[in-house]
C-alpha cells in the first residue's frame, strides 16, 4: 500500500477528511484543477486545420460550432484568426450558393491573374492575385456567441475564402 496521508481537504467548501493515499490524492487534485480550469472564465485558443479542394467560398461553421459548444463558456467573442496571407475569412450567406459564386466571380474580375503590373510570381499566376484578395478582405472576424451557440443570422454562415487554385490545409485559430 502507497503512503497514506491524513488530512482534511477543502474543494468547492466541502471538507474531505481521512486517510488518502498518494495516488489517490493525485487523481483528486487532478480533477480538481482540470474542472476548475473548465469553469473559469479564462480565455481558451484552439488551432484548427482545415482542408481546402481550392480557389473559392469553403463553410467551415460546422468546424468552429464544437469549440464553442464543447468549451465551459456560456457566452462571450468568439475571434477566428487564419494564419496565412493568401485566405481569407468571410461571413456571408450560407442559403443560396449562387451568392458564393458571385463573389467569387465578381473578386476574380477586381483582381485579375497574370497582370503584367505583378512583380510577386514566384509561386505562379494566383500567387499575387491571392496575396491582394486576402489583403482586400479579413485575415480575423469576430462573432459573439451566447449559451454555448454563435449569434450568426439565420441564413449566415462562416466561410474560409481559399485565393489560391491549389488544395492544402490552412491553419485556423479559433480564441474564446
Amino acid at each position: 500500500m502507497g503512503r497514506c496521508l491524513c488530512h482534511t481537504f477543502h474543494f468547492d467548501s466541502t471538507p474531505l477528511t481521512g486517510l488518502v493515499t498518494i495516488g489517490a490524492l493525485h487523481s483528486l487534485i487532478y480533477e480538481y484543477v482540470r474542472y476548475s480550469h473548465a469553469t473559469e472564465d479564462k480565455d481558451l485558443i484552439e488551432q484548427l486545420s482545415i482542408r481546402v479542394k481550392g480557389q473559392g467560398l469553403h463553410p467551415i461553421t460546422d468546424e468552429v460550432r464544437p469549440v464553442i459548444e464543447s468549451s465551459a463558456k456560456e457566452e462571450g467573442l468568439c475571434t477566428l484568426f487564419l494564419r496565412h496571407t493568401s485566405a481569407s475569412l468571410l461571413i456571408q450567406e450560407s442559403y443560396d450558393d449562387s451568392a458564393r459564386v458571385d463573389l467569387e466571380n465578381w473578386l476574380n474580375r477586381l483582381v485579375p491573374e497574370h497582370d503584367p503590373l505583378y512583380t510577386h510570381t514566384l509561386e505562379g499566376g494566383d500567387d499575387m492575385p491571392s496575396h491582394i484578395k486576402s489583403a482586400l478582405t479579413a485575415t480575423q472576424i469576430s462573432i459573439p456567441f451566447q449559451r454555448g451557440k454563435l449569434l450568426l443570422g439565420s441564413w449566415q454562415g462562416i466561410y474560409l475564402w481559399e485565393h489560391r487554385y491549389h488544395a492544402g490545409l490552412r491553419q485556423l485559430v479559433v480564441h474564446l
